[in-house]
């Protein structure tokens, strides 16, 4: 069953992904694993945890961001 987190960017910080800017209070969702990246070292800092969840579907819900290229928090 695919785990997802909606993250959502702290006061302060932003983040970079690919040709994506995110601002703070911007929420979206990443995979558990593509979570695990973002929320290491610094990262734990940038973004609050809205909600963890589990889906039945295979498909990515709306709002997915996929961590194929290295990511940055900014800040």
């Amino acid at each position: 069953m695919p785990r997802w987190i909606r993250l959502r960017v702290r006061p302060g910080t932003g983040l970079h992904a690919g040709d994506q800017h995110f601002r703070p209070g911007d929420e979206f969702v990443v995979s558990y694993a593509d979570a695990a990246t973002l929320l290491r070292d610094r990262g734990r800092r940038a973004f609050d945890t809205v909600e963890d969840y589990e889906t039945d579907s295979e498909e990515p819900p709306d709002g997915m961001l996929s961590i194929g290229q290295p990511s940055e928090p900014l800040g």
